[in-house]
């Protein structure tokens, strides 16, 4: 993965010469899924598009996510808390997205519908912390952390409008709904203790991109 990563950063330093052809974009997304314990997830994204047609621009994308489940406090007869289950995740990838568009109306303010097909390659860290508590003793409480990691390849999909926002450069702004089709809840449902399983491939996300040109209009 990160051969990748370093890969696709030798290639956005050598795409100066493509002009107005190529656009940076940066951006992020909130996603929610109901399976994950109702848990509201991120995503910040950074990466390119290329032109090879009025209609169609691959994007290279990278990303990086995350999230967490609330803390599972397990309590005594007494209703006293004897231990705190707390787990979350991270990940980074790469993701290389077919853009189509479908009009080539370039006025400002304008919107154009889009569609973006989605293949990533996703590594996924979980980890978990539980600790134990000690009421006689607050001293004597333990902490024990723990984690998995996983690559996944997963297959998505995106829609959304994008507009232009001036009539001197091509800076746009793009909103985007997502399904990225990655399960971060499998990660996550393998952690020690897991007693649940989780999964967020069916999750769906709304997101941002602002794309900012090499060159002018």
């Amino acid at each position: 993965m990160r051969k990748i990563c370093f890969a696709l950063a030798s290639v956005l330093l050598s795409i100066n010469g493509f002009g107005q052809k190529v656009s940076w974009f940066a951006g992020g997304s909130a996603y929610l899924d109901r399976n994950l314990a109702g848990s509201v997830f991120a995503k910040f994204n950074v990466g390119f598009d290329y032109q090879v047609h009025k209609n169609v621009s691959p994007e290279v994308e990278v990303n990086y996510y995350f999230g967490f489940l609330g803390d599972k406090e397990n309590l005594n007869s007494n209703n006293i808390p004897v231990d705190n289950l707390s787990r979350y995740f991270n990940a980074y990838g790469i993701a290389f997205v077919p853009k189509i568009t479908f009009d080539d109306d370039d006025k400002v303010g304008s919107g154009v519908f889009q569609i973006l097909p989605r293949y990533s390659i996703t590594k996924i860290v979980a980890n978990g912390k539980l600790i134990t508590l000690n009421e006689l003793d607050s001293k004597k409480s333990t902490t024990e952390t723990f984690s998995f990691t996983e690559i996944q390849h997963s297959l998505g999909i995106g829609m959304g409008f994008i507009c232009n926002l001036s009539d001197k450069s091509n800076d746009r702004l793009a909103i985007n709904l997502y399904y990225d089709g990655i399960n971060f809840g499998n990660s996550i449902s393998n952690l020690k203790y897991a007693t649940n399983k989780f999964s967020t491939r069916d999750a769906f996300g709304l997101g941002i991109n602002y794309y900012f040109p090499l060159g002018k209009k």
